[in-house]
């Protein structure tokens, strides 16, 4: 039977019994690095809040000296414009941006040394993923000769995890698409633009597969 995700926003999904989203902070949080989070909240808003201010993890970050601001940016704005709205929230001229459905082991003080001795403006990291479908090889006669089940892309994919010159959003609409137009209009206007290769635990749940798959194998 085909199971889909649970009714809920992605970021408080439970992971062993903590939502998502505390799994991340508490991963950053851990790496002594930081201490200043900013939530871009839109849909399910008053959700997501509730979940993380009445979870005891929450009131573990306040006491560790970590603050976090949740702002709503609007249910419907682009990622480019939640950034946008929370500039100004931001003392330092750069920070770490990561999306809320992605979990990974990156270690973010070697991110962040090969973002400062590069002097990169934006850098993303980057993956392999898995093909979600096996292989199969035939060859000319149709005769099936080989498989390969979901073997590992060669191809790099966006990692989801960043860090960012806040001078960089001077550059672009702030109404752009993130990915598809944002950071396609960087390069075109020459940014030092970084990627760097993260060789290590990482997933993007997508599936329920994904989701059972994290809960399985939990790591970090």
């Amino acid at each position: 039977m085909r199971r889909e995700l649970p009714d809920t926003n992605k970021v408080i999904l439970p992971v062993h019994g903590t939502a998502l989203i505390h799994h991340i902070l508490n991963y950053y949080s851990s790496q002594e690095i930081f201490n200043q989070f900013i939530l871009c909240l839109g849909s399910d808003l008053i959700q997501i809040k509730s979940s993380i201010e009445n979870s005891k993890n929450y009131r573990n970050l306040s006491w560790n000296g970590i603050s976090m601001k949740m702002i709503d940016t609007g249910e419907d704005s682009t990622a480019t414009n939640r950034i946008n709205q929370v500039l100004s929230y931001i003392p330092e001229d750069f920070f770490f941006l990561t999306y809320a459905d992605i979990i990974s082991n990156i270690d973010f003080k070697k991110l962040l040394s090969f973002h400062g001795n590069f002097a990169f403006q934006i850098t993303m990291t980057l993956t392999k993923a898995k093909m979600p479908y096996g292989r199969v090889f035939i060859n000319e006669n149709g005769q099936v000769i080989g498989l390969e089940e979901k073997p590992i892309l060669e191809d790099l994919i966006n990692a989801g995890y960043f860090i960012l010159e806040k001078s960089v959003f001077s550059l672009g609409e702030a109404n752009l698409e993130f990915e598809s137009e944002f950071l396609p209009n960087l390069i075109v206007k020459k940014v030092k633009f970084g990627g760097y290769y993260h060789n290590d635990f990482w997933l993007g749940i997508d599936t329920y597969k994904d989701y059972v798959f994290l809960n399985d194998n939990w790591e970090i």
